[in-house]
């Protein structure tokens, strides 16, 4: 009969990062696991990077800098909140 962490126990070995789950529920690195049997452990997930199209910064553009004006300070700053909220969306990993 296979450990309970076993596919964890060999990933470990070839390298892989181990998180475990706290008490609060944060998922931390773990260096040196137990592999407790009540303890929560996973692979750590890799972090992925989501930008954004061309297409989608003009579109963002569009929203918040007026075409036929002259666009305000105010209006660039809502135009790169706009851009680095999205990205903070798309790039939220879920732990």
């Amino acid at each position: 009969m296979k450990h309970k962490h076993y596919d964890m126990i060999v990933a470990w070995a070839k390298g892989k990062t181990i998180q475990i789950r706290e008490t609060t529920g944060i998922w931390e690195d773990i260096d040196n696991p137990s592999w407790l049997n009540g303890c929560q452990y996973r692979i750590k997930p890799e972090l992925r990077w989501f930008g954004l199209t061309g297409s989608e910064v003009r579109q963002l553009k569009d929203i918040h800098i007026p075409m036929y004006s002259t666009p305000t300070t105010e209006d660039w700053f809502n135009f790169y909140r706009a851009i680095e909220n999205e990205l903070k969306d798309r790039n939220t990993t879920n732990q």
